[in-house]
């Protein structure tokens, strides 16, 4: 497995937010989570944490092992998008060139 969980009660309420905004916000946000997963066709390890905004979480990507070590490539965030917001508060303290009118995440590095 390629994806560290290191905050699982936050990836269980993520998930259950997105339960609640319908079946297609779930795919959705599996799919990134799928994304960061299996980088660079399994290779790497994506180290998922809580982030300070609502719904939204932090990464890192360690590159391919070496030497039994690995080195940290990029990092980043699987930002929550949601319609009517700012950017500049809750719940998602991001901006996007593309509004979308319902609840999503993006992969930003």
């Amino acid at each position: 497995m390629t994806l560290d969980i290191r905050c699982a009660d936050h990836l269980a309420s993520v998930r259950a937010y997105a339960d609640s905004q319908g079946a297609d916000i779930r795919e959705q946000l599996e799919s990134k989570l799928a994304y960061l997963e299996h980088y660079a066709q399994d290779t790497c390890v994506c180290v998922l944490s809580k982030d300070f905004a609502p719904h939204s979480f932090y990464f890192i990507i360690l590159g391919p092992e070496r030497a039994g070590e690995r080195d940290v490539w990029f990092n980043g965030g699987l930002i929550h998008h949601a319609p009517h917001s700012n950017g500049v508060s809750g719940p998602e303290y991001a901006v996007t060139l593309t509004p979308q009118a319902r609840p999503h995440w993006s992969v930003h590095t």
